[in-house]
């Protein structure tokens, strides 16, 4: 398969869309929403709940281990996905996607209801014993994921018409979204209020829900008959990954999704790690307007994918992705100008807006850019991008807030300018610079939608 004809504007199969019922009826999406709304919420309540319970555990018992146990339950969370996405991503593209999403929700389901189990009967065995029990069932849970998500993402490729990929992206962005909102809350709730092996039987059962759900999808015959023909033609492990990593690097439209979600990624999680020294040193204000931040920008990012659905059919992929980007920029900027909480929260407010919006064109643009048996490799690589760019940026921030602007106090035309507010105006800057230069790269495509 040539790569060129990639990078011409999309062009969607007239014969597979009208073989695909319009959203609304498409019972496939669906149960393919219902599967990953189960997912995103157990996969945020079963973190939070450990991070929570262990942090707990060892308050209430004065125990010093503390600290060390809940970077290693953040470890066991991070290490799988450098490891194994590319390796779930290629396995996703060579095997019956439905199946791989149903044997990994079974094995998720296994091991967490097993979890629940052996706290229940193991309160007395030793505690090196029972964190190494968590932490391997957190870490192979994560690595059933890095083979569920690719293949859902390859699912939804061809179980929903292109006309309607914006609104099921928003939807799926809502979803997100909201479960990043609610998740920790019910965690915090079932670790005060209930035993935790309850809340991990109540994941489990949703496991099992989203087997059921994804058991009843059924892939247009049109759509079956091409993808199996895909998968006819043998290929290596690794001859199948480096094709998947030459294809992305042979996409301009995905090296410039790559490089924007990279750069956004980095913002984001930098303001993530800054984001209570700015409330303390910036706004002047308690550490409880922490957590109304977190809501505001969590509420505008479930608003904003509302909005994307309900115009879905009026946007345009690339123009609304790459002027996303310009307007997140732009409010990255003004956010770092707050000095009072009530500014801050409207602004973060309206910083979610873009996330959501630029969050549901991924979808659609990646879609139209990659064949169908190169869908699970393509999303992999984004994932891990993300992943890495997460890194990069915890580290950078850190050091950079210590290090190199430690002692920045400065004032240019009267304007202040401290650590903290200089590397989120930067990093404001750089990404509206990106998404000025992402529109000019996808020009032709936003000419053609």
């Amino acid at each position: 398969m040539t790569e060129t004809h990639r990078e011409s504007p999309p062009s969607p199969d007239v014969k597979t869309d009208d073989a695909i019922p319009p959203l609304r009826h498409n019972r496939n999406c669906r149960r393919l929403w219902l599967s990953q709304a189960v997912a995103l919420f157990g996969d945020e309540i079963f973190e939070y709940t450990i991070v929570l319970w262990l942090g707990l555990a060892t308050v209430q018992g004065n125990l010093s281990w503390g600290p060390v146990a809940t970077a290693g339950a953040l470890a066991a969370r991070m290490v799988p996905v450098l490891l194994f996405s590319l390796i779930g991503g290629v396995y996703s593209d060579r095997l019956d996607r439905r199946r791989v999403m149903m044997a990994m929700d079974a094995v998720r389901g296994v091991l967490v209801a097993g979890l629940a189990v052996f706290l229940m009967l193991g309160a007395g065995l030793p505690v090196a014993l029972r964190l190494s029990v968590i932490y391997a069932v957190i870490g192979l849970a994560v690595v059933a994921a890095q083979f569920f998500n690719p293949a859902r993402y390859g699912l939804l490729a061809v179980v929903v018409a292109d006309r309607d990929r914006e609104r099921m992206a928003s939807i799926l962005a809502g979803t997100s979204a909201l479960a990043s909102i609610i998740g920790p809350a019910v965690a915090a709730v079932v670790v005060v209020w209930a035993e935790v092996q309850w809340s991990l039987l109540v994941i489990a059962a949703g496991y099992a829900l989203s087997f059921a759900a994804v058991a009843r999808v059924r892939v247009p015959a049109v759509v079956a008959g091409r993808v199996q023909a895909a998968r006819r033609r043998p290929a290596q492990v690794w001859k199948s990954l480096t094709a998947g990593l030459r294809f992305v690097a042979g996409n301009r439209v995905l090296r410039v999704m790559l490089t924007t979600t990279i750069i956004s990624e980095i913002g984001v999680i930098t303001l993530a790690t800054l984001e209570i020294f700015f409330v303390i040193r910036n706004l002047h204000a308690p550490v409880e307007v922490y957590g109304l931040l977190g809501a505001a920008f969590g509420i505008g990012s479930v608003t904003g994918a509302m909005l994307a659905a309900a115009f879905a059919p009026r946007l345009r992929a690339t123009a609304t992705y790459s002027y996303g980007f310009v307007l997140l920029g732009v409010l990255f900027m003004v956010y770092s100008r707050m000095t009072a909480p009530v500014g801050a929260i409207i602004v973060l407010f309206l910083l979610g807006l873009p996330v959501a919006a630029v969050d549901s064109m991924v979808g659609p643009l990646v879609m139209r850019s990659a064949p169908e048996e190169f869908m699970g490799r393509v999303s992999a690589v984004m994932q891990l991008a993300n992943r890495l760019a997460a890194l990069l940026s915890l580290s950078a921030a850190a050091w950079l807030a210590t290090t190199v602007l430690s002692g920045l106090d400065a004032s240019v035309a009267g304007v202040h300018f401290g650590p903290i507010d200089t590397i989120l105006l930067a990093g404001g800057f750089i990404i509206a610079l990106t998404g000025i230069w992402a529109g000019r790269a996808l020009r032709n495509w936003r000419n053609s939608e």
